[in-house]
């Protein structure tokens, strides 16, 4: 487990005009075995049109993420107005791999939007293990009581059950949950 600070947070209550959430995580320890931590970044939006543009002078802020504004020609996506920004961050006391790392920062930034009352939210990570486990790998697993095609028991159980309860609480809510590959350690601001 991570070592943070406990506060108490009340629900935050949002507008209803919001529509969702863009989160980038990542993890990592060095060396793949050892001393890691976990982090995520993003904004809850609304679907209202910002007046004078995010306030961010070299990136747009979409409902897909961040889009540098040297680019925003190329893509079509409208900027939406940031509500808040959200960042989160913690290590682990003892040594981690780095798909523990991988799996507790996504875990982390689901378990932190169950606060909000989203209608879609777009994790973005570099892991792309994260990603098939949490959209198909998962499911099966549960099915097969924990244990893969190949007969072996699925390793790091414990955190992929945490993933996929976090999940489940969100979409509870009606919110809808992607995941999505992003290349990571190339500039992206999330």
């Amino acid at each position: 487990m991570a070592t943070e600070k406990k506060t108490k947070e009340k629900k935050v209550i949002i507008p209803d005009n919001t529509a969702g959430a863009v989160v980038y995580t990542d993890g990592g320890c060095r060396p793949s075995k050892g001393f890691g931590g976990w982090g995520f970044h993003g904004y809850v939006y609304s679907d209202q049109e910002p007046k004078k543009g995010s306030g961010n002078p070299r990136q747009h802020l979409t409902n897909e993420g961040y889009v540098p504004k040297a680019n925003s020609d190329e893509i079509k996506l409208p900027e939406v107005k940031p509500m808040y920004y959200l960042d989160g961050y913690g290590s682990f006391p003892n040594e981690v791999t780095n798909n523990i790392a991988e799996i507790t920062a996504a875990s982390r930034a689901v378990d932190y939007l169950c606060k909000y009352d989203l209608k879609k939210v777009d994790i973005l990570t570099d892991s792309e293990q994260v990603i098939k486990a949490s959209t198909n790998w998962i499911d099966i697993w549960k099915s097969n009581n924990w244990i893969k095609s190949d007969g072996m028991p699925v390793a790091n159980r414990d955190h992929w059950e945490m993933l996929d309860k976090n999940i489940q609480n969100l979409k509870g809510k009606g919110t809808q949950v992607n995941f999505r590959w992003v290349k990571g350690h190339v500039g992206h601001d999330g």
